[in-house]
């Protein structure tokens, strides 16, 4: 029976695709939650051996969980919003410090389906310019809040920004679906901002500034 109010689309964050953690807690989690797939199942989120570059079906698995569990420590009734399109992943960005891929959505479907996840599918608003529109939401069902209960572990033991790119650069254009939209703030109209790539310079003053944002992060 589920203790908890049913998922508010606008009581959420974005999922985090730089959280990570080996931890023998999680690991034993991921893995029992594999275990509980059958052969067939294991084999459809693992994917080809030539995916090279891709994270693989237990990366995706245990990524997802470790979200969750923070999400959950922060606020049960906490919800994540992922993105469904087919664009939304790009496995060589240097935002993408994990190389999430869209098979993450074959991942949450099959945890949606053995009862782990809590769902809502997304909306895209193409009447109200945009401010309706948001992502699918995800939430840890009652049966993973009850296997979340028996860890230790704290929010504070993960690394909250494996590898993350700590110099970025923005711009302005689609969504997390991969849909122009924009969204209404007062007044005004604006796009939603996205992430450019660019290339390293052994500028010294870039690298000065990313070594120096680093050691922020890890202080």
């Amino acid at each position: 029976m589920n203790d908890i109010n049913p998922i508010d689309s606008r009581h959420s964050r974005p999922l985090d695709v730089h959280i990570w953690s080996d931890h023998t807690e999680v690991n034993s989690l991921a893995d029992f939650i594999f275990n509980t797939f059958t052969e067939v199942e294991r084999h459809s989120i693992k994917g080809r051996s030539n995916n090279k570059g891709k994270a693989s079906g237990i990366t995706l698995l245990k990524l997802i969980l470790i979200d969750l569990y923070v999400a959950w420590k922060t606020d049960p009734e906490l919800s994540i919003g992922v993105a469904r399109g087919n664009g939304a992943y790009k496995v060589n960005s240097r935002y993408n410090a994990l190389f999430i891929s869209s098979r993450i959505r074959e991942v949450i479907d099959l945890l949606i389906s053995r009862d782990y996840l809590d769902s809502i599918g997304g909306s895209h608003d193409r009447v109200g310019k945009g401010q309706g529109s948001h992502t699918s939401r995800i939430r840890a069902s009652s049966k993973l809040r009850e296997a979340f209960k028996k860890l230790t572990i704290e929010p504070y033991h993960l690394n909250l920004n494996h590898n993350q790119e700590c110099i970025t650069l923005s711009d302005y254009d689609t969504d997390d679906e991969g849909n122009f939209v924009r969204m209404v703030k007062g007044n005004s109209t604006v796009k939603k901002r996205i992430f450019v790539e660019y290339k390293d310079t052994d500028n010294p003053n870039l690298v000065s500034m990313r070594s120096d944002l680093q050691k922020y992060n890890k202080l």
